[in-house]
């Protein structure tokens, strides 16, 4: 049994590993926003309650570096990866938030280097151990569970994958998840499944490449920033 709330066909006990997709951080890119430290502080106590430091073959991965809807951050160079980035990465972020809440960092691994939500789960099922068909919990709010468990997991994971719901802070308003996000997905990932070959290069393509075209036609049209720049945590 779990006190949280599961969203899928697995109970809590049969998740293998977690994935934390990244929220947003700060305009500097040097901290979470409250919603992404919500998905860390939930993943975290999921872990303990489900005493996962007495499985260390169950992994924790926070995933996403930044995406093109974020601001623009100098350049950091952070002691766990070794080179510059803009911005601390957003897996480093949450990483960090989890140590602090007694995570074991064997257990933590880090993918730094997606771009957006479908490229979170495309980099971060390659920590999966191979042939490791156990559940994968994914852990979010709900509207941005519903688009990630309807179209980007069955299109990406090789897995069966639940959801792990994250409390809104405010429940009378909820996180909402834009249609441009949910478009944006749903174009990113046409024609593609887990075994896809070149998954990951063909996914970070066509994400990069559409948001060239958006901000180009923005650029013509004299509006600044992203049409989900309001919504860049769940882009």
């Amino acid at each position: 049994m779990s006190a949280f709330e599961v969203r899928g066909d697995f109970a809590a006990e049969e998740i293998g590993h977690l994935i934390i997709p990244g929220g947003g951080r700060s305009p500097d890119g040097m901290e979470l926003t409250a919603s992404g430290l919500d998905r860390v502080i939930t993943a975290a106590a999921f872990y303990h309650e489900q005493q996962w430091h007495y499985t260390p073959k169950r992994l924790v991965i926070p995933a996403g570096y930044k995406t093109p809807a974020e601001p623009s951050a100098g350049l950091v160079t952070t002691r766990e990866l070794g080179y510059p980035t803009l911005g601390i990465p957003k897996a480093i972020l949450m990483a960090r938030a989890l140590r602090q809440r007694k995570v074991r960092s064997n257990q933590i691994k880090p993918e730094a280097d997606s771009i957006d939500t479908v490229t979170n789960f495309v980099y971060a099922r390659s920590l999966i151990p191979y042939g490791d068909n156990r559940p994968v919990g994914i852990v979010s709010q709900s509207a941005h569970l519903d688009r990630i468990l309807t179209y980007i997991a069955p299109r990406v994971l090789s897995q069966p994958a639940v959801g792990i719901v994250v409390p809104e802070r405010d429940p009378h308003k909820p996180e909402p998840d834009s249609l441009f996000a949910r478009l944006f997905s749903r174009w990113v990932l046409r024609g593609l499944q887990p075994d896809t070959p070149y998954l990951r290069e063909t996914a970070t393509a066509r994400v990069e490449r559409t948001w060239r075209h958006i901000q180009g036609v923005r650029n013509k049209l004299g509006k600044a920033g992203y049409p989900g720049q309001l919504n860049a945590e769940t882009a």
